[in-house]
């Protein structure tokens, strides 16, 4: 579990800066179509960090078995 949060915090780290970025650039200058995308992909890039930490979507590296 200790990797998987390692490997969490990039995902995590980048999410919050870019929807505090979009955040402070849409309240500053009103709405835009570049800060709204950037307030997406912060958005994504937390789900993405805590989808691993909790493990979601974790598919596993088995082999398919087929009759």
């Amino acid at each position: 579990m200790e990797q998987k949060k390692g490997i969490a915090i990039a995902p995590l780290i980048f999410g919050i800066i870019f929807i505090g970025q979009s955040l402070r650039q849409l309240v500053e200058t009103g709405f835009s179509l570049l800060p709204a995308i950037i307030l997406i992909s912060g958005v994504s890039a937390v789900l993405v960090g805590v989808g691993i930490i909790f493990g979601w979507g974790d598919f596993g590296t088995g082999e398919i078995e087929s009759n």
